[in-house]
């Protein structure tokens, strides 16, 4: 499966499993969220793939990187369910179209049900990220986007730095630059498939891979943009800001 679809099944589940609770979730965590569906595929070449790909590792892998981020304060220990759910979620649908190895290390046999690029592989993955975008668009943060267009953009990147990278404020940006990048490699290498014919389905679906990195910006760029608020609101309730 492409990280189109790993980014849309996981957001989707675990955005029902928000609204069952009434609540929504935080930007910031949202993008954690598309990170975790997709971290065991940052090991994805030769037989490093197989050490990602089979229960252990898979949520040995997501465990060191929860541990990671928490240790720099990035991400909080309440939210290890939700991210360790959303890395759960690439199990299934690896098993689905891509292959997983459920027996590794003692058996390497890729366990899966469609092949990966088929016919049911491109479609479910058209369905998900078609109502991942409704679900963003009805949510209303394409409506909360304008506002922040307006003025805040410039400001806030102009703060940042390599040398604040891992700084709480800043280092969301830097992990969703490459996650954006990506996601935009994987474009170009379907978009060369599609030349070439050799997808079930062609050039419709580079529609949603478009869609997807569109939302995708918009909704992390409102999550800086309520971060940067929080802290500001924040440094303005400390000891500078007693009245006169």
């Amino acid at each position: 499966m492409w990280i189109v679809g790993h980014t849309a099944f996981a957001f989707l589940l675990i955005w029902v499993l928000y609204r069952i609770k009434g609540k929504r979730i935080q930007p910031t965590l949202i993008l954690f969220i598309f990170i975790f569906a997709n971290l065991p595929d940052a090991l994805h070449v030769g037989i490093f793939r197989a050490l990602t790909h089979n229960p252990a590792g898979t949520f040995l892998f997501a465990a060191f990187w929860l541990l990671f981020f928490n240790r720099f304060g990035l991400i909080e220990k309440r939210h290890f369910p939700v991210l360790l759910l959303a890395t759960g979620t690439h199990i299934l649908n690896d098993y689905l179209f891509s292959g997983y190895q459920f027996l590794f290390p003692w058996n390497g046999t890729e366990f899966q049900v469609f092949t990966f690029n088929s016919f049911e592989d491109l479609l479910v993955e058209s369905v998900l990220v078609l109502a991942f975008v409704i679900i963003l668009f009805t949510a209303g943060d394409v409506w909360r986007m304008k506002s922040y267009m307006k003025g805040e953009k410039r400001r806030l990147l102009n703060r940042f730095s390599l040398r604040n990278a891992f700084n709480s404020e800043f280092f969301p940006f830097y992990l969703f630059v490459a996650f954006y990048m990506v996601s935009m490699l994987e474009l170009l290498f379907y978009t060369y498939l599609s030349w070439h014919g050799l997808l079930a389905l062609v050039w419709h679906n580079l529609l949603f891979f478009a869609v997807f990195l569109l939302y995708l910006t918009a909704l992390t760029l409102i999550g800086f943009r309520r971060t940067s608020k929080v802290q500001e609101e924040m440094s303005d309730c400390g000891p500078s800001s007693k009245r006169s």
